[in-house]
């Protein structure tokens, strides 16, 4: 366990994506996704954020929090009695509805697929040491929803979610990443910071507000386009 955490904090950042911007596949679902990371701290932080959130956000929520199973199975029970939005610990071929909250369940990555917006469990090796891990669920958001997608980074020990947030920023979408000044831990948040992925950096309190501008006008812009 101490072998991972220092293994975590030191880990070398990627290099700056260069991505060509993503086309999403057609037809498109009317509403925008939101792909969230937290670590360290996260448990706190996602409390808050989602107490916070516009539960009319016409939005899902793709959350990502590092743990083992035990305490992810735990969270998402929590998280669905302190907050306004329905919370669904994810399973395979789940269907993505508008509104609710799926979370990464423990020892799987979970990824958004393009073909029925459906949620994909995939068994693999850890990724960024961490097993579910952020990165895998960003670069398939990235491919589902393309610039109707909004990253999220919050406080969190590592790299986690970096590489993925700059491929959503790439595909169009909108990277909020929680003001470090305002993390438990800062080294996810500031690497992310460091890669050129944030579009703004935001502070934990004005997090909520933030995410449902942009999601909000994502939708409304994706569904200009559906009804010409």
């Amino acid at each position: 366990m101490v072998e991972n955490c220092l293994a975590r904090q030191t880990q070398t950042l990627p290099e700056p994506r260069k991505a060509s911007a993503v086309t999403a596949p057609e037809p498109r679902p009317p509403f925008a996704g939101i792909f969230i990371a937290a670590s360290t701290g996260g448990p706190e932080a996602l409390y808050k954020l989602l107490r916070d959130l516009d539960p009319t956000t016409p939005a899902a929520v793709f959350l990502v929090l590092h743990g083992p199973k035990w305490m992810l199975e735990t969270f998402a029970d929590r998280l669905g009695r302190e907050t306004n939005m329905p919370v669904r610990l994810g399973t395979d071929g789940m269907r993505i509805v508008e509104g609710e909250v799926y979370l990464a369940p423990g020892a799987v990555h979970m990824e958004v697929s393009s073909i029925g917006f459906k949620i994909r469990l995939v068994a693999g090796p850890p990724v960024n040491y961490v097993c579910p891990a952020a990165d895998p669920l960003f670069r398939s958001g990235a491919q589902a929803f393309g610039p109707h997608s909004v990253g999220v980074i919050m406080t969190g020990m590592g790299r986690d979610g970096s590489d993925g947030a700059a491929e959503l920023r790439a595909a169009g979408g909108a990277v909020l990443v929680q003001d470090p000044s305002t993390s438990t831990a800062t080294s996810m948040p500031a690497s992310a910071i460091e890669m050129g992925a944030a579009s703004e950096v935001v502070p934990l309190d004005d997090l909520a507000a933030s995410i449902s501008d942009h999601a909000k006008a994502k939708a409304l812009k994706l569904r200009a386009r559906i009804t010409r």
